[in-house]
């Protein structure tokens, strides 16, 4: 049976491949989904981890994305001039930009009877708990969880071998508490991407 790790490029998906080399647990593949909008610094570490990676052995990171009609969920919300959906509460932008997109290359690399590592930490078995009731056609394994290891224990994990701690890795509008909040991180962090404002504008 294959194991594919899962990577979102954050903290905990970070913090569980180190631990799996340092326990010697080798994977098949290494996965991540691009929203096409995860900030600058989110991609400039995924080559720093394709370093780390390549260093010990481990596979490069195979990024896989939305082949839909917008392609990147910052494309479609600039054409539909709105916000993306989980500013309003739902979901439906990580199922089409991130869930959807792993689910078709597992199926493409007939690895449908994979085991997928999921990095959900020790403080987040609810998190682990919603995931686990998703119909997907692979098995899945939350090894921080096992490991019982916390978000604290993740980042002295990062420190501990000598990487850089992460910024949030949040795409560049997804999980905003509120639109204001929104509004005033996208000026403030990543001026050069925002075009939000001149796109409303002509509205």
């Amino acid at each position: 049976m294959a194991k594919i790790v899962s990577f979102g490029a954050g903290t905990n998906s970070v913090a569980m491949l180190i631990e799996m080399i340092r326990r010697g647990e080798p994977c098949d593949a290494i996965v991540f989904a691009d929203t096409g909008g995860e900030r600058p610094e989110t991609y400039r570490y995924i080559a720093l981890m394709d370093e780390y990676l390549a260093a010990h052995s481990y596979p490069k990171i195979i990024t896989v994305r939305n082949d839909g009609m917008h392609g990147t969920l910052e494309a479609e919300c600039l054409t539909n001039r709105r916000l993306p959906s989980v500013v309003f509460g739902f979901k439906s932008c990580s199922d089409k930009y991130k869930r959807r997109p792993f689910a078709k290359w597992i199926k493409a690399a007939a690895h449908e009877n994979a085991i997928v590592c999921i990095g959900f930490d020790a403080d987040e078995p609810h998190r682990a708990a919603r995931s686990a009731a998703n119909a997907d056609s692979y098995a899945k394994r939350y090894p921080l969880i096992e490991w019982d290891m916390g978000r604290d224990e993740c980042i002295e994990t990062i420190r501990r071998a000598g990487l850089p701690p992460l910024a949030n890795p949040r795409v560049f509008s997804a999980r905003t508490a509120n639109r204001a909040k929104f509004c005033a991180c996208r000026n403030r962090c990543w001026p050069e991407r925002w075009r939000w404002r001149k796109t409303r504008r002509k509205t």
